[in-house]
């Protein structure tokens, strides 16, 4: 006969008890704060006519694809950190990793295709004062490639990876002088953006879109980007890439059976 275990009042209760793992949890709010993030881009791409198309979970979590003035093609892979320490981001962190794993040589490595290459980094957590210069917009004062920061930055990576290039046979200076660090503090404060800007651009159309309107498209589009973020690439490539065509197509239909079913 098995002994009888009886409940011991040194032991908690498994209702109180603080989890030893909280991976589940902690991945699914990267992947929860991704979601939003890939919205907004979406919103970006409704707004933006130079914004051909988005990609979900192709060569990077999330692929912009541009059409610039004169038909250079731009491709921007975002890296997003939602599931990330209580910490600012350093130099170090940029460059953690086992050797090729790191986020700034998996970043670096995007560079392999015809389009021409930018990057960006979405992440909760602020940078450290060495890194700020990342978060400044393209050609703003503080990100001229022969300053003082500039400089600093590219010789302290290149003496991390002396010799390291991407398949085209571009360095620290270029990754540099084409990546934008995005902070993002908050997955309510993105979810919240979204909603305005969606509403701000109803009203731009000549249309009227009140919040809860509004919420419901976020929805679909956040169960869109689910789908794309899902598929596999064979047999459902299309399925994975959001064309504006695709979207405004989208946006003009629903619109116009929200005004229809509230008149």
């Amino acid at each position: 006969m098995s002994a009888i275990v009886t409940p011991s009042t040194s032991f908690p209760s498994i209702d109180h008890a603080r989890p030893a793992e909280q991976g589940g949890p902690i991945a699914r709010i990267g992947f929860s704060y991704q979601d939003e993030i890939a919205i907004s881009l979406l919103i970006d791409m409704l707004i933006d006519p130079e914004i051909l198309s988005v990609h979900f979970e192709t060569h990077d979590d999330i692929v912009v694809v541009r059409e610039a003035s004169g038909s250079r093609r731009i491709a921007e892979f975002v890296q997003v950190k939602g599931g990330e320490p209580d910490k600012l981001w350093s130099v170090a962190d940029l460059c953690a990793g086992k050797a090729g794993s790191s986020i700034f040589e998996t970043s670096l490595g995007r560079d392999a295709f015809c389009e021409v290459s930018r990057f960006r980094l979405v992440t909760l957590r602020p940078v450290v004062s060495e890194l700020r210069m990342l978060t400044f917009p393209f050609g703003a004062p503080g990100r001229e490639p022969c300053g003082s920061r500039f400089l600093t930055l590219v010789s302290e990576l290149e003496d991390r990876f002396p010799r390291i290039r991407s398949p085209k046979a571009n360095g620290v200076t270029f990754w540099l002088r084409n990546c934008i660090w995005d902070e993002r503090h908050s997955e309510d404060a993105v979810r919240q953006d979204s909603l305005l800007r969606l509403m701000r651009l109803a009203i731009a159309e000549g249309r009227t879109l009140l919040p809860e309107l509004a919420e419901s498209l976020m929805a679909a589009m956040r169960a869109w980007v689910s789908a794309a973020s899902a598929a596999r690439w064979e047999p459902d490539r299309n399925a994975k890439i959001i064309t504006r065509s695709a979207l405004r197509s989208w946006w003009e239909l629903r619109c116009r059976e929200i005004i229809e079913g509230a008149a």
